[in-house]
């Protein structure tokens, strides 16, 4: 009995290796299909110990992302994962509400409450949010300067992934109940495959989260902890974005808020759209005829 069940988990593994060696292959071919943008195209969306995910990877293949399910269970909460919490660090709470309120604030996603219609909690606990963004320009080199030269001396294949995203250290006993730390992976390095935000514990079958500390250390020699949000979010805008001017950032922001409210239908008037259009566009220069 014992030898049949061996035989079974092992059997079980293998067809789990392999089931996930033939999504990545598959995956692998969708993203060169011809079409859709070109620079950066976000690839995966990743979050640990976040809200109820423990480690959740979701693949955002060929740019596209369709996410279904029932309500409460957890669509809008990875979407505000990404945008735009990752994509400038702004954790206050009417960034996290897709209705622009201030009821919920990011210690419930890494924290929990005992209160709401998902109860759990957590003394302490450090989440991570980051989203991988792969080049998929395969005649021009990426935006930021390093990555061109990278890309430019034939090392393609460390400037073909950027990885942005941020740290939340949750302590209740802490006068600062969330501590961010947001960070870049700029050497073209993965999480989850050169990277990694869960180590083992003395119990093999356990894994826990880095510290705050210790990843900064598992980072060191692949990219940069920023000293601040707005230090962040001017390296997010130059390196995924080529924006010399952040204020044109933080307009692309703006409209992404206003287009992720799930009431845009009754809000939105030609004079809405004209005026939102407006202020993210960029402008033309002078010189274009």
């Amino acid at each position: 009995m014992q030898q049949t069940f061996d035989n079974l988990t092992t059997w079980s593994k293998t067809e789990n290796d392999l089931a996930a060696e033939n999504l990545a292959h598959q995956i692998d071919i969708l993203q060169t299909l011809a079409g859709g943008s070109k620079g950066y195209r976000l690839r995966r969306i990743l979050l640990t110990n976040f809200w109820l995910y423990g480690q959740q990877e979701f693949e955002v293949v060929h740019g596209r992302l369709f996410l279904a399910g029932e309500n409460a269970s957890g669509k809008s909460t990875v979407l505000t994962a990404a945008l735009p919490l990752a994509l400038d660090g702004d954790i206050r709470p009417n960034r996290l509400d897709t209705f622009g309120g201030r009821e919920r604030h990011m210690e419930y996603y890494v924290l929990g409450s005992s209160e709401s219609a998902t109860p759990y909690s957590h003394e302490r606990r450090t989440a991570y949010i980051a989203l991988e963004f792969e080049w998929c320009d395969p005649d021009n080199p990426p935006i930021a300067q390093e990555l061109r030269q990278r890309w430019e001396n034939g090392e393609r294949e460390k400037a073909r992934f950027l990885t942005i995203g941020l740290s939340l250290a949750g302590n209740t006993n802490a006068s600062d109940r969330i501590r961010p730390m947001r960070f870049i992976i700029t050497d073209g390095s993965r999480l989850g495959y050169d990277i990694h935000t869960l180590h083992e514990t003395a119990n093999k079958n356990e894994k826990r989260a880095y510290d705050q500390s210790r990843f900064k250390q598992v980072l060191e020699g692949h990219g940069i902890v920023c000293e601040s949000r707005d230090d962040y979010e001017q390296k997010v805008a130059r390196y995924l974005f080529g924006y010399t001017d952040v204020k044109e950032f933080q307009k692309l922001i703006t409209l992404l808020l206003v287009l992720r409210r799930p009431n845009l239908s009754t809000e939105l008037n030609f004079s809405r759209v004209h005026d939102f259009l407006k202020v993210s566009l960029r402008k033309i220069s002078g010189e274009t005829t």
